[in-house]
């Protein structure tokens, strides 16, 4: 079973900026240009937190440890040292606040 929990309004996420989403598993909730997606928070390399440590820049996240990137729509390495993608999570828009659907374990 699923879990969907409320990240947010829409208006507190600016576009161009990031926040963790309170759920237990650490998930990064993103806003590109408008468009909204949630990828794990956790770099795939060595579990540095993207949204504490992580620089945003267009629809790219780079890690702030080693510099690994990711595409923040698909969760694709773009840059190394990581090698595995970021897992990605469905993100839901209903009356203006934004959501994250959390598969269950």
């Amino acid at each position: 079973m699923t879990e969907i929990v409320r990240v947010c309004s829409t208006a507190e996420l600016a576009p161009g900026t990031m926040r963790r989403a309170p759920t237990k598993l650490p998930i990064a909730v993103y806003n590109i240009g408008g468009a909204f997606y949630a990828t794990s928070d956790y770099c795939t390399h060595e579990t540095s937190s993207l949204c504490d440590e992580g620089y945003l820049d267009g629809d790219e996240i780079e890690c702030g440890w080693h510099c690994a990137k990711f595409n923040v729509k698909t969760g694709a390495v773009t840059a190394p040292p990581a090698t595995k993608p970021l897992p990605t999570y469905e993100v839901r828009i209903e009356n203006g606040d934004l959501y994250v659907v959390v598969p269950s374990a």
